[in-house]
């Protein structure tokens, strides 16, 4: 295969590399194989720091990790950036709802749900 563009390998080769550390990352934090997880998740940042779905990877880490504090500090930047997005209002809803904060958990359920209408979130609206 040959390039006109060196460019343009560099970039298609550096979107697969990205595309498997996410892949390789979600299998991580279902395994919760948190010390994996994080170094993953330093090669991501490092290969696609600013994309919509790193940042949700990294949030959905540091709140199933329960790096609570990390967390709440990054939600609102999130909710600021991605406020249209379903997985954001829901994994902010999961941050309450692990620390069994149901009360400030509900609002950021319910806004999801709005978004984008799946059974899962509906269990934990409770409706």
């Amino acid at each position: 295969m040959k390039y006109s563009d060196s460019s343009e390998f560099d970039n298609k080769g550096h979107h697969a590399l990205a595309s498997v550390l996410k892949r390789n990352l979600r299998e991580l934090i279902i395994q919760q194989d948190w010390v994996q997880a994080q170094a993953l998740l330093q090669q991501l940042k490092e290969q696609d720091g600013f994309s919509k779905e790193t940042h949700g990877l990294e949030y959905e880490y540091l709140i199933k990790s329960h790096h609570f504090v990390e967390a709440q500090a990054v939600s609102k930047q999130l909710l600021d950036w991605y406020a249209d997005s379903s997985r954001f209002q829901f994994l902010t809803g999961l941050l309450y709802y692990i620390q069994k904060q149901y009360k400030k958990a509900l609002p950021y359920f319910e806004e999801s749900q709005n978004i984008y209408s799946s059974s899962y979130t509906q269990r934990y609206i409770g409706k």
